[in-house]
């Protein structure tokens, strides 16, 4: 058979722009497959979570560490603590979750720890199908057939063997002990004239509710 130069011309000129949509095809469902898995985590218990974290943040220069607002707390300590342990609780955590974080940084093989049970607690809470009762769906493993409670309960045991036999559960321990002694100092010595705690925030009663000067 007899084909003309300008015909083959035409075919390869048909097929570059097929290759392109491939591979313009490739990038949309590797992007469709991150946005999906990015509105998944959002939509979990850990972005809800950090939404109502960020929504309840105090201004930190202006407010939770204004120079002029420290004071010697006399005798009322006690009340001026509760009281800033409840207005602050969202700076209070992020200051735990900082020092949590420059421990991990000086340990390598700790960060790596972290990172993965910290994934794989993000697809079993996030990731992982639901039932229509919200519960995450069963998995089949060897032949048994294990619940959403039992999937938690599983990897909660091997995250607690990890930190048991590990540097994770020293370094979070250590963090815990670091935070509470600056949450305790800031929470003693920073006044509470400046600020209003509402009644509901302490667990009081509707009927007690009206917002108070702390």
């Amino acid at each position: 058979s007899f084909a003309c130069p300008a015909m083959l011309e035409g075919s390869s000129s048909l097929q570059a722009p097929l290759t392109g949509e491939e591979g313009t095809g490739g990038d949309m469902a590797s992007s469709f497959s991150a946005g999906a898995l990015l509105h998944k985590v959002q939509n979990s218990v850990v972005g809800s979570t950090y939404s109502g974290l960020r929504q309840r943040m105090r201004p930190w220069v202006t407010d939770f560490a204004a120079v002029n607002r420290f004071s010697r707390p006399g005798d009322s300590w006690a009340a001026r603590v509760r009281t800033n342990v409840t207005y602050y609780k969202a700076n209070y955590t992020a200051v735990f979750g900082g020092v949590v974080v420059v421990s991990i940084i000086t340990s390598p093989m700790l960060l790596v720890a972290i990172a993965v049970f910290g994934a794989l607690w993000v697809w079993l809470l996030s990731v992982r199908p639901r039932l229509e009762d919200g519960s995450i769906a069963p998995v089949t493993i060897g032949g048994r057939t294990l619940s959403g409670f039992e999937q938690k309960a599983g990897l909660g045991g091997v995250t607690l063997l990890a930190m048991l036999f590990t540097s994770i559960g020293s370094t979070i321990f250590w963090a815990l002990g670091v935070a509470a002694v600056i949450i305790g100092i800031h929470a003693a010595l920073h006044t509470t004239e400046f600020h209003e705690v509402g009644a509901e925030e302490f667990g009081a009663s509707s009927e007690d509710q009206g917002g108070f000067a702390a």
